[in-house]
C-alpha cells in the first residue's frame, strides 16, 4: 500500500501524535456528527461580527469545511459569504447547517471534487465538481437565477455568490 500526500497550496499536514483527544480537542465539531446541529452554528454565530465564511473556514469552531463547501453550502442556504456571522437569523441557520451536512455528504457520495489530481481513499477521481453551483464560475450564469456570479476576497479566500440569490 502506499499514502500518496500532496499540498501544492500548504493548507494541510499529516501528523504523528501520540494522544489523539488532545489532537482532536483542539478542532471544532465535525458537520456530519450528531454534534453539528443549528443550536451549536447557533452559539458559534452568535456576537460573532466575522464574515460568515470565514467563521466556517476556522477549523477549531467546525472542522472539515474548505473553502469548495464553504462556498456552495452558503449559497444552498441563500446567505452571503461576506455576512458579519452574528446578522444570521435562526432561520437562515438552520437553513446553513442543514446545507452544510447536504453539501459535504453529496460530496462524499461523489468521492469529491477533482479539479486536477484529486484521488479518493479508493484511487477514484471524484465527480462532485459537476454539481458545484458558485465554486470556480466566477463570471457565468447563475444557475437559479441567470444572475453572474461574482467573485470576492473574503477572509483572504476567493468566494463565489450570486447577488441576487443569496442575501
Amino acid at each position: 500500500k502506499k499514502l500518496l500526500y500532496e499540498d501544492a497550496r500548504r493548507f494541510g499536514g499529516i501528523y504523528l501524535v501520540s494522544n489523539r483527544e488532545q489532537f482532536f480537542a483542539l478542532m471544532g465539531v465535525e458537520p456530519l456528527s450528531a454534534d453539528f446541529t443549528p443550536q451549536y452554528l447557533g452559539k458559534i454565530t452568535h456576537n460573532r461580527k466575522i464574515a460568515i465564511k470565514s467563521l466556517l473556514l476556522c477549523q477549531n469552531q467546525v472542522c472539515g469545511i474548505g473553502n469548495i463547501y464553504a462556498d456552495e453550502a452558503l449559497f444552498a442556504a441563500g446567505i452571503r459569504p461576506d455576512r458579519p456571522a452574528k446578522s444570521l437569523t435562526q432561520k437562515e441557520i438552520t437553513r446553513l447547517c442543514k446545507a452544510i451536512k447536504q453539501v459535504l455528504q453529496q460530496s462524499i457520495d461523489l468521492h469529491g471534487t477533482t479539479f486536477r489530481d484529486f484521488r479518493d481513499g479508493h484511487n477514484q477521481a471524484g465527480s462532485n465538481q459537476h454539481s458545484l453551483k458558485v465554486y470556480g464560475k466566477n463570471k457565468e450564469k447563475c444557475s437559479v437565477c441567470g444572475q453572474i456570479i461574482i467573485k470576492e476576497i473574503i477572509g483572504g479566500r476567493g468566494s463565489h455568490f450570486c447577488e441576487k440569490c443569496q442575501k
